[in-house]
């Protein structure tokens, strides 16, 4: 195996979080009707899906050994979708709310697990890159939340 020691279990954590967050997303794409928000959700899982393929590519390089004996790196409740959620149907709020809170808990893992690790500078700057992405994107569900919200009242208030 090249690289640094830890280079190969990392960039599984982030192929997990990408992929897992990628599937979270197009679950909650089936629930809404928003073309718009639908729209903005495929993008982002445009870019989960391109940030797989580069850590697949990366992984292969470093002629990694399978991570049979490795546990998984993330929690499976974080790319839950309770199913009262799902069965709100249309109220695209929780839902978005709930992929904010899945790139949160994303961020903080591959954060907290990146800062003892000892990377090779190429592995530790994808790591910055998908933290910062998740972190990003938790901002603009939770915005597109916000602007809902205020829609919602303005309209009441008139």
């Amino acid at each position: 195996m090249l690289g640094r020691p830890d280079d190969a279990r990392l960039l599984r954590l982030l192929l997990e979080a990408a992929e897992g967050s990628a599937v979270l997303i197009r679950r909650v794409c089936a629930c809404l009707s928003n073309k718009q928000i639908v729209k903005i959700l495929e993008e982002c899982c445009a870019r989960r899906d391109m940030l797989a393929a580069r850590t697949r590519r990366q992984l292969a390089d470093l002629e990694a050994p399978p991570a049979d004996a490795e546990p998984p790196g993330l929690p499976t409740a974080c790319f839950s979708l309770p199913a009262e959620l799902e069965a709100e149907g249309d109220e695209h709020g929780p839902l978005l709310e709930r992929l904010a809170a899945c790139d949160d808990q994303l961020a903080g893992r591959l954060a907290e697990a990146a800062s003892p690790a000892d990377l090779s500078a190429q592995v530790r700057l994808m790591i910055d890159e998908a933290t910062e992405l998740f972190a990003l994107n938790a901002k603009r569900f939770r915005r597109i939340v916000a602007q809902a919200n205020r829609k919602r009242s303005d309209e009441a208030a008139a």
